[in-house]
């Protein structure tokens, strides 16, 4: 429900997305701890330059996003 008719980035900046847009629907947050273990010799997925440039692009979306829904919200909230 929460990529319904969004666009969500599908490698290296899908987690952050996706948390802004459960954020954003009133989805409460919870911090767990979790446990991440490298092995020595695993291959990263991480693509230096591709993924770098997708997550800036990603953060200057929902940056560019936010005001506009913070505005609606106000909005929304005045004609209740």
């Amino acid at each position: 429900e929460v990529i319904k008719g969004t666009r969500i980035g599908s490698r290296m900046d899908f987690d952050t997305e996706m948390a802004v847009h459960m954020h954003w629907r009133g989805v409460p947050v919870v911090n767990l701890p979790t446990q991440v273990i490298y092995p020595p010799d695993n291959v990263s997925n991480f693509e230096m330059l591709a993924d770098n440039v997708r997550i800036s692009k990603m953060h200057t979306r929902l940056a560019l996003q936010a005001p506009f829904r913070l505005i609606r919200k106000l909005w929304m909230s005045v004609r209740r």
